[in-house]
């Protein structure tokens, strides 16, 4: 394994983090108006699921993730606002 397949598995690691955060953010703020957070549970256990399973020699998914997880990342942000 490389520098580089390190580097972008850290990477990977730090995005799926950062969705967690955002999901945990929506079951807060759906708790707090009295509605339904179990989408954004499901979500949330899927992520840390994943990212428990993920390995640095998992070079697909790793750039799978670094490629799409972006865009999830601002659509779970943005479904705040």
């Amino acid at each position: 394994m490389t520098t580089r397949d390190e580097t972008e598995y850290v990477a990977a690691v730090d995005l799926i983090g950062a969705l967690i955060a955002a999901c945990t953010a929506r079951i807060d703020e759906a708790e707090e108006a009295g509605g339904d957070a179990e989408e954004w549970r499901q979500a949330r256990t899927a992520l840390v699921r994943e990212r428990s399973d993920l390995r640095p020699q998992d070079r697909e998914r790793v750039a799978h993730i670094r490629q799409h997880y972006p865009a999830r990342l601002r659509h779970v942000r943005e479904a705040g606002r």
